[in-house]
């Protein structure tokens, strides 16, 4: 009995660990990257590996389900203390565009098409890859975009320096006018 109870949580965590290298050899950082056709593989893989887990008894089946719990968690929790497994299981930020520049590479290494990134781009409002001075496949599988200065929006902050530079101070009323007057808090 102890050894068949063995046999199934081995059986369950080496399923967890196969499935986790399987989806990293596809290239994918997240299930959020896959695509349609990618997804159907994914989930004919599960059933594949699947196979192994098929138990009879129902506490046999909650065993192993609970096992691939316990493997899922246990991999989460190593993750946070060694950064080896991070790097493995999650991969590392990759720069898709440097200074205004797409990186190809990180492209090819990715398998992701420039239509793929445009599409990234313009989910944030960004049209134009010259108004990005740098964007990152995160290991989220989310792109972060950081801009170029010509490109960011203009801040209250920026304003009222601008306004400073013109000799031009916040007024009791709210509006900005000559003079030294105190400043406003906010």
């Amino acid at each position: 009995m102890l050894g068949k109870i063995a046999a199934i949580v081995a059986s369950s965590v080496a399923v967890v660990i196969g499935g986790t290298i399987l989806l990293r050899l596809s290239g994918r950082k997240s299930v959020l990257e896959l695509t349609l056709a990618s997804t159907v593989v994914m989930i004919m893989l599960g059933e594949i590996l699947s196979g192994p887990l098929e138990f009879r008894s129902i506490w046999e089946t909650l065993l192993a389900v609970g096992a691939c719990l316990a493997a899922l968690i246990s991999i989460e929790l190593l993750q946070f203390k060694l950064n080896w497994l991070r790097r493995l299981v999650s991969g590392r930020p990759l720069a898709l565009i440097d200074e205004g520049r797409i990186v190809e590479d990180a492209l090819r290494k990715l398998r992701m098409s420039k239509e793929d990134l445009a599409i990234r781009l313009r989910e944030q409002k960004v049209e134009r890859v010259d108004d990005v001075k740098r964007a990152t496949m995160e290991t989220n599988g989310k792109v972060t975009i950081e801009l170029q200065p010509h490109a960011k929006p203009v801040t209250v902050g920026d304003l009222e320096k601008l306004l400073a530079s013109w000799g031009l101070a916040p007024q009791r009323d709210g509006s900005y006018g000559p003079g030294e007057e105190e400043p406003v808090k906010r």
